[in-house]
């Protein structure tokens, strides 16, 4: 017999003991512990699945708190694994927390991924949601997409056989739009779109009808949803009959070679710097930082300079043309279109691979 805890959802005729049977044999990994993260892995914790793995690099900060339930004023500068770890572990002790305080890139996914049922998508970082995906599709694993912006949201959910994220977007644009940093996002967005995912997460595991093949749109603003039917791309990797896993580069690059990220904006051009190798010569070099003033104030490498990206162009002339320049963001994408800018105009830039997020660990 269920015990109390579930006893409400035991109760509809689509799950029942059976089904509650099932929940506490899966594994489900929530990459991303953010706006779409969090709901999403506390709805998973409270459906009582036997193990949730909790991935995520970054550490809270107070910006995140509008947004994002797992956390609180007292969690600002913890990482988030840890903090969301101790709040799910409080709402049901016993399912199992696997924590995976990793930056995602097309060298670990396949690694991640292993051995868990479903991937929940909470990403916000395009080259890590390509990796992610190819890695899932390799391994067989169902991903639940999930995106935010602004009033917008969208979940679909891709099988291994497709239609994939490749047959929706084959390629990652020339010029991705802004993130939630840049364009904003009002706070009960990203927590009904995660919520939506672990819904079709939840139906996944039970062996009911999901939105596979289909994109659910919703705009809150307007309080409209549609939901609109995906189709197979010929050629992509999940219509042959092994799937392929695309864009493994496996370790970091060598100094100096282009940056090792799928997104054609940041490649082949675009040299990197490691944060190795940064770390201790910071004053050596011009220190640019493309975030945004929030973001710089929180926390950024001494010496460095702020522009943000979005002003870049029109102060081009502010970036010295006689010494070498490393340009960050928080995890190396922003920056690696501000790079691919700056050597387009003369400029002796290089990325730093990872961002301030790779250096700021060196620091200890």
């Amino acid at each position: 017999m269920a015990d109390l805890r579930h006893a409400r959802q035991v109760r509809l005729a689509e799950v029942g003991e059976a089904g509650q049977a099932r929940l506490t044999k899966a594994k489900v990994l929530v990459v991303g512990l953010g706006g779409l993260g969090c709901p999403a892995a506390q709805a998973l914790v409270g459906a009582g699945v036997a193990a949730v793995g909790l991935c995520d690099f970054d550490r809270v900060d107070l910006s995140n708190l509008h947004r994002q339930p797992l956390y609180a004023a007292a969690d600002v500068g913890r990482p988030k694994t840890e903090a969301a770890r101790d709040r799910l572990a409080a709402l049901d002790p016993a399912v199992r927390l696997v924590l995976h305080p990793i930056l995602v890139d097309a060298g670990n996914a396949a690694a991640l991924v292993r051995g868990y049922d479903v991937v929940v998508d909470g990403l916000d970082d395009l080259a890590a949601r390509y990796a992610l995906g190819d890695a899932c599709r390799a391994a067989g694993i169902p991903v639940v997409h999930g995106a935010v912006t602004q009033w917008e949201g969208q979940v679909a959910v891709f099988l291994p056989q497709g239609p994939c994220y490749r047959c929706l977007h084959p390629s990652p644009p020339a010029q991705p739009g802004p993130s939630c940093a840049e364009a904003g996002v009002l706070g009960p967005i990203p927590g009904l779109v995660g919520m939506a995912q672990a819904n079709e997460a939840l139906k996944l595991l039970l062996g009911l009808p999901a939105l596979a093949g289909r994109l659910w749109l919703h705009d809150a603003r307007e309080g409209v949803s549609r939901t609109i039917t995906l189709k197979r791309r010929a050629g992509c990797a999940c219509t042959m009959e092994k799937p392929a896993y695309r864009d493994a580069h496996g370790e970091l690059p060598p100094e100096g070679a282009p940056v090792a990220c799928p997104l054609p904006w940041a490649a082949p051009d675009v040299p990197v710097v490691l944060a190795e190798t940064l770390s201790g010569r910071e004053s050596e070099v011009f220190l640019l930082d493309v975030r945004e003033p929030d973001e710089h104030e929180e926390l950024a490498i001494p010496g460095s300079v702020l522009i943000p990206l979005g002003s870049l162009q029109r102060r081009l002339s502010e970036v010295p043309r006689d010494r070498q320049v490393v340009v960050y963001c928080a995890v190396g994408g922003r920056s690696a279109r501000a790079t691919h800018f700056l050597r387009q105009n003369g400029v002796e830039a290089a990325n730093l691979h990872g961002g301030i997020i790779a250096w700021q660990r060196l620091q200890g």
